[in-house]
């Protein structure tokens, strides 16, 4: 780690850590930004272009970098165990590095699956053209996955959640491109294996899940229905998009002058709220 002189030290340039970059600057203060990626954005770089086009996002962190005294080192990570002594050389260190460490399924031959926000960094990396996709998970990357693949010329794409239609997370316009692309969805189905022949995946175990009656969708009160096992063997290629966490963090107080925001401190929210929040973490 070099020794610096800046006033506050950001880790992350997605959202939160660029709403956050952006209030100190105007406000005079001098912010470095350590970026672990190659670019600024974070998880807007996910977001399908026909919905966030790359110009716009290019545009607004243009902006937001060009208002004063901001700089970014890229393909710079970070370790937690660093943390300590950057918070004794700088005033403040405000982490905002999202949510990376996706939720693990621990099913069987999971490591052939790909990760949703993996696919949706690198989608013209995989193949799917002809494909029969799955797509586990009932949330919005769930959807930009499925949405994606089906745009990349898949033979077929299915969303399998525990949620039922009426209780994915989605917004009307991510549900409507879901119906405009032809998307199955099935709802309250439980992955339980990925099955694979001659080293390939050739297709998926399942089993329905139900909630008591008149529950709110938890995932406490999901139950396993008995006798409801199903194998698939008309899947090729499986994206699995079940959420991620901020992996391990500091207790709040641990180290003076050090400071979460963002989706590493809220958990998963909007765009526009990672942005506030770490606007508010700058006042």
């Amino acid at each position: 780690i070099p020794v610096v002189d800046t006033e506050v030290l950001i880790i992350g340039a997605g959202p939160a850590g660029l709403g956050c970059a952006a209030y100190l600057s105007q406000k005079g203060f001098k912010v470095e930004i350590f970026e672990k990626s190659d670019k600024p954005g974070g998880a807007c770089n996910l977001i399908p272009e026909s919905r966030l086009p790359k110009y716009v996002l290019k545009s607004d962190i243009e902006f937001a970098l060009k208002l004063s005294d901001i700089s970014i080192k890229y393909n710079s990570e970070i370790k937690l165990d660093d943390y300590k002594n950057l918070a004794k050389k700088y005033n403040a260190v405000v982490v905002a590095t999202g949510l990376p460490v996706p939720y693990k399924m621990n099913i069987p031959n999971e490591e052939s699956a790909v990760a949703g926000t993996d696919y949706l960094a690198n989608f013209k990396k995989y193949n799917v053209k002809n494909k029969r996709v799955a797509v586990i998970g009932g949330g919005a990357t769930a959807a930009d996955c499925a949405f994606t693949a089906s745009k990349c010329g898949a033979k077929r794409v299915e969303m399998f959640a525990l949620e039922n239609i009426g209780e994915m997370p989605l917004t009307a316009r991510e549900m409507q491109e879901l119906i405009d692309s032809a998307v199955d969805i099935n709802g309250r189905t439980k992955i339980t294996g990925i099955i694979k022949a001659s080293n390939k995946i050739t297709g998926l175990s399942t089993k329905k899940v139900e909630l008591p009656a008149g529950a709110k969708f938890n995932l406490r009160d999901i139950k396993e229905i008995p006798n409801s096992e199903q194998t698939r063997g008309d899947i090729d290629f499986v994206i699995i998009a079940i959420g991620h966490n901020a992996g391990v963090k500091l207790k709040n107080g641990v180290i003076k002058n050090l400071f979460y925001t963002g989706d590493s401190d809220n958990g998963p929210t909007t765009v526009v709220e990672a942005v506030a929040a770490g606007k508010n973490t700058g006042i």
